[in-house]
């Protein structure tokens, strides 16, 4: 019997900080990938529907984290969200 790996879909337009949790989340077992904005991350929901949606909140793009998470909420209800901030 196989067992399918949870993906989490890291959000953040900080590079170093998308590229630390996936090596984080890897090494933990799930499938680790992220999106520099929320654009991206609607792309990539879209393509994947991911498992679980980690998203910083303020970002500098079009979609900060609260616009996508009420594209997510209305168009992918069953994905999880998490918001994350460093202020």
């Amino acid at each position: 019997m196989s067992h399918k790996i949870p993906q989490i879909l890291t959000v953040d337009d900080d590079a170093v900080t998308c590229e630390l949790l996936c090596e984080v989340f890897t090494r933990e077992g799930f499938d680790a990938t992220f999106a520099k904005s929320g654009e991206d991350a609607l792309l990539e929901v879209a393509r994947h529907r991911p498992d679980l949606l980690l998203s910083d909140i303020r970002m500098k793009t079009r979609l900060d984290g609260l616009s996508l998470l009420e594209i997510i909420r209305r168009e992918y209800p069953s994905t999880p969200v998490v918001l994350m901030t460093a202020f």
